[in-house]
């Protein structure tokens, strides 16, 4: 599970950080999680260091589903999101308290196996061509498979399958 990082704003709806806005430090798609910058943390009392207690600070994930919401810029309120596509055929993100675009992070183009960017990508000698896409190599009958291998190999049947009896 590789993070992505991001950067955009989330209000917290659990916990005592319910209300707060925060910055995403990064998501972990496979969970559904995201971690908010200092908020949702959980603190641990540690062996004591030179006399001292020593408090540790831990950021918990939370749901990006149900636990937060994205904060619209317009107006700092948080907002549902519905994806709708522009007059260019572009895919976008849009408020839908504000009917605003919500412009995805950077980090969102990136693949987590090298971290290059989608818009980088060209087609290359090892890539497959149109015409061999679009070339039909099955044609479907309603044949068993193995009458489907015998007119093939171009066998003739003439045995008579015996009866059976369902019950």
């Amino acid at each position: 599970m590789e993070p992505m990082s991001s950067d955009f704003i989330v209000q917290v709806l659990i916990g005592k950080d319910k209300g707060r806005h925060g910055l995403v430090n990064f998501i972990i798609k496979e969970r559904n999680w995201c971690y908010v910058e200092g908020l949702n943390c959980e603190y641990k009392l540690e062996e004591e260091f030179e006399g001292q207690p020593l408090l540790k600070k831990t950021e918990k994930p939370l749901l990006v589903t149900s636990e937060v919401r994205l904060v619209d810029p317009a107006d700092n309120e948080p907002t549902d999101i519905e994806w709708k596509y522009t007059e260019d055929g572009k895919k976008v993100r849009v408020s839908v308290r504000s009917g605003r675009i919500l412009p995805l992070p950077a980090a969102a183009e990136d693949y987590y196996d090298d971290f290059t960017q989608i818009s980088s990508y060209k087609d290359g000698d090892k890539d497959t061509n149109k015409e061999e896409l679009q070339r039909v190599t099955f044609q479907p009958s309603l044949k068993s498979f193995e009458e489907d291998i015998f007119d093939q190999m171009g066998i003739k049947e003439d045995r008579k399958p015996g009866k059976t009896y369902w019950y």
